[in-house]
């Protein structure tokens, strides 16, 4: 495949590739592109776009994509690259615009490094860069994105050994506890369907 610039790669690869997950690009309250990560304001969900904010003395910073939540809230960047780079070569680029992001609304966003070819995946909460088939549709970032703020990790699971004697069931068990449930205990119904679906 012959190499595409990075305005081809967006609109014949990134663009008809977020499509297939319910992001239209041209719909603002879905998907805002070439957006000022230093001069919008998050918070009132006032985008600043490069033609507005280019010319200005200004310090500037530009996501390629912001994908929007339901609320029309930053949800995650998309930071492209032509097709013969390395879509890690974005990596920093894409962390300091989801840092500008997180300053102003105290929430972290998803990361999507792509050069048309290879799409990578970046929950910085809870694990590091890894390479996807396709982008998440806002459903599943949401739902990601609700599991992130509501697991309680800090908190010890308790297994009673009683129920629960197997080494793998019982690391079933403390990974599930970390879900919200009374006292941190697994009911046996729980164990149950754990142990018996892996």
């Amino acid at each position: 495949m012959s190499d595409r610039s990075e305005y081809l790669t967006r609109k014949e690869k990134i663009d008809p590739f977020l499509f297939e997950q319910g992001w239209d690009v041209s719909d603002r309250s879905f998907v805002r592109v070439e957006i000022d990560t230093k001069q919008s304001d998050f918070i009132l969900k006032e985008y600043r776009t490069v033609s507005e904010t280019l010319k200005n003395d200004a310090k500037s910073k530009y996501a390629d994509y912001i994908l929007l939540d339901s609320a029309s809230a930053p949800l995650a960047v998309i930071e492209a690259k032509r097709t013969s780079k390395d879509p890690l070569v974005g990596q920093k680029q894409a962390e300091e615009y989801a840092d500008d992001i997180r300053s102003q609304t105290g929430r972290d966003v998803f990361i999507f490094l792509t050069n048309g070819k290879e799409i990578k995946f970046w929950d910085r909460s809870r694990a590091g860069v890894r390479t996807v088939s396709g982008f998440y549709s806002r459903r599943d970032l949401e739902r990601i994105r609700f599991q992130n703020e509501h697991l309680m990790l800090e908190a010890p699971v308790i297994v009673n050994t009683d129920i629960v004697d197997l080494g793998r069931n019982i690391e079933n068990v403390k990974h599930y506890g970390h879900y919200p449930c009374p006292n941190n205990y697994l009911k046996i119904s729980d164990h149950h369907h754990i142990s018996h679906n892996f």
